[in-house]
């Protein structure tokens, strides 16, 4: 069976990166991209043959303009994409080098998404010709009204039997381990698909904690939450420059893990993103819970290696790497 639109739903900003590994205080010109957590999902869906539509608002004027003009250039939805609004939220990003870490730094107060209502959103209209719902823990935490935003699309989407999808993605630059706790606990009973790492399970929600393994964390998270499915990433490296990535998944019955990517990472920003689209492509294809992990995992890895948020790869990339071809070898 095809897979069926995915409609995804949150702010896209302007990423800002310095060139090379200058720092901000050093940079006098700024790499420019497109960036957002649920954006960088339905660019990667798009690229890989699964119908997305982009669900947010920008300003109108040409940087809203040259967003949608983007999303549009890879395949991207953008009938409910709302103008108006006072700004375009920006962040910053300095690139990882060796032991020093990469770093984000938010300019995105009233921008247009953080100041919408949520009378904006038809989620009725959105969601009509819709299979699948993806969300992230970023959007509740942009406003009140986001956070009642999110409710309502979740309410819909079970209303139509569509399948949602939640990053929780914390960002402790947008509100404390207990308000995220709170909002995000009364709105996982509703989610079907939850994607997370061990340590925000443990920092939101109690679970897990620092001496369990990944597979406590998922069986914690579908104790509280009753999720179908809950996938975990993993991650070790001795710098930021090297780092080693994995995964959990669990899908009915079934627990399994990827295999470990070492990886030399380019720039790390967004692979999360493109782990999450990787777990709706596998779920939406029918893959088995086993390839679905390898192709998440193999997608983040390939985003390790790509400069911007969006995760610029083919879904013949990605599954040439999942089956383990990963040498590195010239292609032509």
């Amino acid at each position: 069976m095809a897979p069926g639109l995915t409609v995804c739903f949150g702010e896209i900003m302007l990423r800002l990166t310095p060139p090379g590994c200058l720092r901000i205080g050093q940079a006098r010109s700024y790499e420019a991209w497109f960036a957002g957590s649920e954006g960088n999902v339905a660019v990667a869906l798009a690229a890989w043959g699964v119908p997305s539509s982009m669900v947010t608002k920008v300003p109108d004027n040409p940087v809203g303009e040259a967003l949608v003009a983007e999303l549009r250039r890879s395949k991207v939805d953008v009938t409910h994409v709302h103008k108006g609004g006072p700004r375009l939220g920006v962040f910053f990003v300095e690139k990882a080098a060796s032991q020093r870490a990469p770093r984000v730094v938010y300019d995105r107060a009233h921008s247009s998404l953080a100041e919408a209502s949520a009378a904006e959103f038809d989620w009725e209209a959105i969601l009509a010709n819709a299979c699948w719902l993806h969300l992230s823990g970023i959007t509740p935490a942009l406003s009140p009204a986001m956070e009642e935003t999110v409710a309502q699309a979740c309410r819909a989407a079970k209303l139509r039997q569509a399948t949602i999808s939640m990053d929780i993605n914390y960002r402790r630059a947008l509100w404390t381990p207990e308000r995220a706790g709170r909002s995000l606990t009364g709105l996982l009973p509703m989610v079907d698909v939850t994607i997370t790492n061990r340590e925000h399970a443990s920092l939101l929600f109690g679970i897990g904690g620092s001496d369990g393994g990944p597979a406590e964390t998922v069986r914690g998270l579908q104790a509280r939450f009753g999720c179908r499915t809950v996938a975990i990433t993993t991650r070790q490296g001795e710098s930021a420059s090297q780092t080693q990535f994995g995964a959990l998944l669990h899908q009915g019955d079934e627990y399994v893990s990827s295999r470990t990517h070492c990886i030399e990472v380019i720039d790390q920003v967004g692979s999360g993103d493109a782990f999450t689209a990787g777990i709706i492509y596998g779920l939406q294809n029918e893959l088995s819970p086993q390839e679905t992990v390898e192709y998440a995992a193999a997608a983040a890895c390939l985003k390790h290696t790509i400069p911007g948020d969006f995760c610029e790869c083919s879904a013949a990339e990605v599954r040439m790497l999942a089956l383990g071809e990963g040498s590195g070898r010239l292609v032509r």
